[in-house]
């Protein structure tokens, strides 16, 4: 998938898995920022690498063979999934205004910025409605053969009612595992969870959540080329907001 924006006088471009693409994009010599990540190494000229690590779930295999991989815990919350009455699943689902409304408010009570209507507009969406209401959901995109988690969002912060976040739980789970079959019939070759990080203790339940899917831990490499003159207006706006913080406080 490709992601093109403007940020003032600057191009800049985003590539997710789309390593075919990324030749003619240089050679154009129109962006001021290139970003692309590859499950390859790369040998790329006045590019910087970040290496990570992340689970790609198999795709090619049977239903039955990608289930088994599944932890019994997760395979236990989606048998129950099926079950519970007023449950209902949208794959490719359209209903894109509620389900931004919903993640928008679910990065703000964890204090980030959510990713503009734009770009998330241009991924799938998988969704779980329980009693006519989203509540929760996956974006995707979509890189063929290749699919990548882009974010995974519910109403599970804004809940204390303990019945309801079980619910919640089952769904998250359910709606993975629909994405799998939806993959599959579309022929992709692999669902990717996208980075588990096994050394940072603050994301080690999302990594065991990940990880509960059975997927291949593999590398990923994101290669960021920024011209001088990006560079450049990057340090003045670092500087501009140290300096905005320090007369805040």
């Amino acid at each position: 998938m490709i992601f093109e924006s403007k940020k003032l006088f600057f191009n800049t471009i985003n590539l997710v898995l789309e390593d075919d693409k990324l030749d003619e994009i240089i050679k154009s010599k129109k962006y001021s920022k290139i970003s692309t990540t590859s499950y390859k190494q790369l040998d790329l000229l006045g590019f910087s690498v970040l290496t990570k690590t992340t689970a790609l779930i198999n795709l090619t295999k049977s239903e039955d063979e990608i289930f088994k991989k599944f932890n019994d815990t997760t395979r236990n919350e989606i048998r129950r999934a099926y079950k519970i009455d007023d449950l209902k699943f949208v794959s490719a689902d359209t209903n894109f205004e509620e389900s931004y409304f919903l993640y928008k408010n679910f990065e703000y009570l964890q204090k980030r910025v959510p990713v503009s209507k734009n770009e998330l507009s241009q991924c799938k969406l998988f969704s779980a409605y329980y009693k006519k209401k989203m509540i929760s959901a996956i974006y995707v995109m979509e890189s063929f053969p290749y699919l990548r988690i882009r974010s995974i969002f519910s109403l599970r912060l804004k809940t204390n009612d303990k019945e309801l976040y079980k619910i919640m739980s089952n769904a998250t789970r359910r709606i993975i595992w629909e994405i799998c079959l939806w993959g599959k019939k579309n022929n992709f070759k692999s669902l990717d969870l996208a980075s588990v990080n096994f050394e940072n203790p603050r994301t080690a339940n999302i990594t065991k959540f990940k990880m509960s899917f059975g997927g291949e831990v593999k590398n990923e490499y994101t290669y960021i080329y920024k011209s001088s003159f990006f560079r450049f207006f990057e340090k003045f706006v670092f500087l501009k907001l140290v300096l905005m913080r320090i007369f805040h406080k």
